[in-house]
């Protein structure tokens, strides 16, 4: 039961108490009915009180004007520029009105209101309705400024009758401008002396039919410029930028899209490796194991890869894999040129090195912002069988790229903390 059923019932109950208290006691029964309308009087009105009503008149009010302006004040009026009709026709009116009184002004929206001539520059259209007024009859000449896109579900047959109606039409909807890009894919890495492609979507609102200006830099040195048709209007559409060939290295790319004609940017930043058109590795072990053999065949199946274990192709090398950590690879990994990386692979180049064959292992990113690492994760790499790492003094010089969480859940190792877990460095850089 709700909550006004249950008020009306109980004022209902109260006026058949006080009537039934009346009619049994001492008074005469003119006074008793009279006193008993007084008390259903004031539980009508507490009634009203309680439920508030709202008398809401849609009627126009007249006095010895004889032309109404109708404005509709609604939210969908904003996609109008009114400026360049509306304004001006209140301006017109409005000198008229001060003239010679036979012109008012009236809004509909949520509700009818009169408004006065000198505000009409201060509409701000936010009615959420945009209800018609139903009863036109004390006025011969109506002037209405609306989309037509009334709330009303529908309007009473004579509600024109006998009356001169003026439509005005309004300039056509213009939305606001706005651009806005996105990158889909970019090619990278890839080999040296090779193009890249990225691909761009491009979405907006145009006012003209201009195209759009697309300028792209390497850096700080500008690589070309370029133009996409565009019709006015919405646009949702993809371009290809084809990025000229680059040596080795990595580069940053600056892809800029400009709409002249609303003063409109949107800008892209890309980065992109130029890779070698082969990497020349070398693979130094103590002795032949299955994790060199292993590791040679991956290397030697790959076009983009070659291995010289020779002395020059260790000197010259762009990856050193060191599956041990003796003089001989301390030896190469000291001519190791400054621009190779070495790969320590089962190894680390420190005293306090342990082993830890964890239970369970996990993967994160120790920058958020590395890309490479996150396509690493990416990857969803198997766990490895054992972790190598070293003291923590060791990595105090690094720059973790990714980190490991291990845990260890019996015989945890010294290194680990009460609970057995701990997070290690698993790639880093610095050496």
């Amino acid at each position: 039961m709700t909550t006004e059923v249950t008020v009306i019932l109980a004022a209902a109950l109260l006026a058949i108490i006080a009537g039934v208290y009346y009619l049994r006691g001492p008074i005469r029964k003119k006074s008793a009915l009279f006193l008993w309308i007084v008390r259903c009087a004031a539980l009508l009105l507490l009634l009203c009180a309680f439920f508030q009503p709202v008398f809401t008149f849609k009627t126009l009010a007249t006095d010895e004007g004889n032309v109404a302006v109708l404005i509709d004040a609604s939210k969908s009026m904003r996609l109008f520029k009114l400026d360049s009709l509306f304004l001006r026709l209140g301006d017109f009116f409005s000198a008229q009105s001060s003239a010679k009184p036979s012109v008012r002004f009236f809004l509909f929206g949520d509700s009818l209101r009169s408004c006065d001539a000198s505000a009409l520059h201060d509409i701000s259209f936010i009615d959420n309705h945009s209800f018609f007024p139903m009863d036109l009859s004390k006025w011969r000449t109506i002037i209405i400024l609306s989309d037509g896109n009334w709330s009303n579900p529908s309007l009473a047959t004579n509600a024109f009758e006998n009356k001169n109606c003026i439509f005005f039409p309004l300039p056509a909807p213009s939305p606001r401008p706005f651009l806005s890009c996105e990158c889909i894919s970019f090619q990278s890495p890839v080999l040296k002396d090779s193009i890249s492609v990225a691909t761009i979507s491009l979405r907006g609102y145009k006012s003209a039919g201009n195209p759009l200006e697309i300028e792209v830099r390497r850096s700080a040195n500008p690589l070309f410029h370029r133009q996409r048709a565009m019709n006015a209007g919405y646009f949702n559409d993809t371009v290809s930028l084809t990025f000229p060939a680059a040596q080795a290295g990595r580069f940053l790319y600056s892809v800029r899209i400009r709409n002249n004609t609303d003063t409109l940017s949107c800008q892209l930043h890309l980065v992109g490796d130029v890779v070698p058109t082969a990497f020349h590795a070398a693979i130094v072990s103590s002795s032949p194991s299955l994790d060199a053999r292993f590791l040679s065949l991956a290397l030697s199946g790959d076009p983009h890869w070659k291995i010289d274990n020779s002395d020059d192709g260790v000197r010259t090398a762009d990856a050193l894999f060191l599956l041990d950590w003796d003089a001989k690879a301390k030896k190469a990994f000291s001519e190791l040129k400054p621009s190779g990386v070495g790969v320590f692979v089962g190894c680390l180049p420190c005293s306090s090195r342990f082993v830890i064959t964890p239970d369970t292992f996990a993967l994160f990113s120790a920058q958020p912002g590395d890309s490479q690492a996150q396509r690493i994760l990416q990857r969803n790499l198997p766990s490895p069988a054992q972790v190598v790492s070293c003291g923590r003094h060791f990595f105090s010089g690094m720059q973790t790229r990714l980190g490991c969480v291990v845990h260890k859940k019996t015989a945890p190792h010294p290194a680990f903390g009460p609970l057995g877990n701990d997070m290690l460095p698993f790639l880093f850089s610095g050496v």
